[in-house]
């Protein structure tokens, strides 16, 4: 299910425009990469679509911006709206392994990046929607987990 942004990143519709965003539930062996936004409030990495980008590609592209990590994508998760600053957004969110650290990993580890115990994600995110995609995933998140101890 490959969509692209159109040139500004929205698609319009009888109810408005709606802003594009695409993130990641990033598992990383027995963790999971949270990111603290500006309000201090733990979430799953994300941000907007470029133009002519797809959900899969921007969700990549935004995890290595907001966390220094290079990330695979398995698989769409689902998605949900929601408004911030009156303005409509569609997040979609994959969920997806760390295949390696960049060179912005260390800037961002402990400051606005955190990798936590996978059993910890679901009280420590700040809003509703992203609880219900964490709750959708976390049966596939539970064998990663598992296969990522058994490797070990």
């Amino acid at each position: 299910m490959l969509r692209r942004a159109d040139p500004v990143g929205t698609e319009s519709g009888a109810a408005g425009a709606v802003l594009e965003q695409a993130g990641g539930i990033v598992v990383w062996g027995d963790r999971v990469v949270l990111r603290r936004n500006s309000e201090r409030r733990f979430v799953f990495p994300k941000g907007h679509l470029e133009p002519g980008e797809t959900h899969r590609e921007a969700a990549v592209r935004e995890v290595q911006e907001e966390t220094g990590l290079i990330v695979e994508p398995i698989v769409e998760v689902g998605s949900y709206l929601t408004r911030k600053r009156g303005t409509r957004r569609r997040v979609t969110l994959y969920l997806m392994r760390v295949a390696d650290t960049s060179a912005e990993w260390p800037e961002h580890l402990g400051v606005d990046a955190f990798p936590v115990p996978w059993e910890w994600v679901r009280a420590m995110l700040a809003f509703k929607r992203p609880r219900a995609l964490w709750d959708a995933a976390l049966p596939r998140v539970t064998r990663m987990v598992g296969a990522g101890a058994a490797a070990a």
